[in-house]
């Protein structure tokens, strides 16, 4: 019925849904070894829990522990990583003397911040939904420093979560920063995480649910949509190439250009995926030598007329607290591959220990580095304006394809799995 390529987040909970609920025939096709996109778990030597270095926990809404239930897990409630930040230019690695606000003064910005994520709300959840012409959108459109000056965030922008992901944050729409940065962290939806404290054990669960609708390290190498609605793909894995046959296909990967390569696509198609602008970001888990405990060496710019916010590429290093391990994470630019990535990780380190604060070691132990690219997927001011997400929407269902993921809502687990559900019910009624 179904053929779903990409098991990450929205791909699993896509064919979970359509098995577990609709009993529909489905075939998933993942590239990597397992299900879960971005979800790392690792065992280390030293630690009686599993470390994870990619998701960290799930926003509770309302279906979110339902669905962990149904595949017999329990959740338990979310723990953040404590940690000191120390900010160190992200050019030279010197210490940098930022402006601190008052207590007072950062809970009034986050009240500003909030109450203006609520009020675009309609149009970010659960799928960005943007009308044309944007009318009362319009703000979400505006490069986000516009809307830093005129909410006056200036002391919670360095500090907003998760914001080292998002390419330059200031230039970025406001529409990826109040959805993923924004309202979510938040209007009180509690944090919630397997009883396991093993985020891989949900996609554990599904992929052995699925059993053999699952092919693992296998590649698209052709989709075809005919005028019928027969859609013919080629897929290659590790036993050679499968020809399927499906009524659907849903994508659940970003669309961009060169993504969409194997498909078929029309000159509407192209047009807009080669529209997007992506992060290329990479998450690690290492041992540093000298790395100092429970700190956060953060990379920020020494401009104050940036609010420090940095601009790729940057590296950051969290070391997790009482255990020889630190989080990475590089944020590259266009083009990087994970030799890229590394190197440059290497090359800050020596930075930092010439800078002479911190004399952390330039030659790391990797214990797992994997590639979250492309991510925080936007497009610019004009290209909103002029109805981009009108009509990138309006190709849901186009020759029987469907797109899901987090180019298409708020870059979290479970706002990704609600756009993922409008999805399953539109494909339904198709069926």
């Amino acid at each position: 019925d179904v053929l779903v390529l990409g098991g990450g987040a929205s791909g699993a909970y896509v064919a979970a849904q359509l098995t577990d609920i609709y009993q529909k025939n489905v075939l998933v096709v993942e590239r990597a070894s397992r299900l879960g996109g971005h979800v790392n778990t690792i065992d280390v030597p030293g630690v009686d829990h599993p470390i994870e270095f990619g998701v960290q926990a799930y926003h509770n809404l309302s279906f979110v522990t339902p669905f962990f239930n149904r595949y017999g897990i329990n959740t338990t409630v979310g723990s953040g990583i404590s940690f000191t930040s120390v900010p160190l230019d992200q050019v030279t690695a010197k210490p940098v003397n930022i402006t601190v606000f008052s207590a007072e003064d950062q809970q009034a910005a986050l009240g500003r911040w909030l109450e203006f994520g609520l009020k675009y709300k309609e149009y970010i959840y659960p799928k960005y939904d943007l009308p044309t012409p944007l009318g009362d959108a319009a703000p979400l459109a505006r490069p986000f420093i516009e809307t830093v000056k005129e909410l006056q965030l200036e002391p919670i922008v360095l500090s907003l979560e998760d914001a080292h992901w998002a390419n330059d944050l200031l230039a970025l729409p406001t529409l990826q920063a109040v959805s993923t940065f924004g309202f979510p962290w938040f209007d009180g939806t509690p944090l919630v995480v397997p009883e396991s404290h093993n985020n891989t054990e949900l996609y554990g669960k599904i992929q052995e649910h699925l059993g053999d609708k699952v092919r693992l390290n296998t590649h698209i190498q052709s989709v075809r949509r005919d005028q019928e609605g027969s859609i013919k793909s080629i897929v290659r894995g590790p036993g050679g190439c499968t020809k399927v046959y499906s009524k659907h296909v849903v994508v659940a990967f970003v669309p961009t250009e060169d993504n969409m390569a194997p498909f078929d696509t029309t000159d509407e198609e192209d047009g807009l995926f080669s529209k997007w602008d992506c992060v290329t970001m990479f998450n690690g888990l290492l041992t540093i030598e000298g790395m100092p405990n429970a700190t956060d060496l953060d990379p920020v710019s020494s401009d104050p007329d940036r609010y420090f916010v940095p601009k790729r590429p940057n590296a950051r290093f969290i070391n997790l607290a009482d255990t020889p391990y630190s989080a990475a994470y590089v944020v590259g630019e266009p083009g990087f591959d994970t030799e890229d990535a590394k190197h440059f990780l290497e090359e800050r380190l020596t930075t930092i220990r010439e800078a002479g604060a911190f004399p952390v070691g330039d030659k790391p132990k990797y214990w797992g580095f994997d590639d979250h690219s492309p991510l925080v997927c936007s497009v610019g001011q004009e290209e909103m304006v002029a109805g981009f997400w009108s009509d990138i929407t309006a190709l849901q269902g186009q020759r029987n394809t469907w797109y899901v993921g987090q180019a298409f809502a708020a870059d979290l687990s479970a706002y990704v799995w609600a756009q993922a559900q409008e999805v399953v019910d539109a494909v339904i009624k198709k069926l």
